[in-house]
């Protein structure tokens, strides 16, 4: 059911945060797109993912990742 995506959803989330504040780039970024799959639009997820581009230096992909969260939610911060 949806209800148990999202928490499932949500514990993939805490997962890849929990990563990134662990500088691990690479889990993080598989967890943020692991959810990204199924809900490409989820603003919150999209910034932390722009979040992980920029720390491994890929500007080019966190811009683009940026503005995509901008179109999902012009409010999210």
């Amino acid at each position: 059911s949806w209800k148990c995506w999202m928490s499932t959803a949500d514990d993939i989330f805490k997962k890849g945060l929990d990563a990134y504040k662990a500088k691990n780039y690479k889990a993080a970024e598989s967890a943020f797109l692991e959810i990204l799959n199924t809900h490409p639009s989820m603003a919150e997820v999209l910034l932390n993912l722009g979040n992980v581009y920029f720390q491994q230096k890929r500007v080019a992909e966190a811009e683009a990742t940026w503005l995509k969260t901008l179109d999902a939610d012009p409010m999210v911060e």
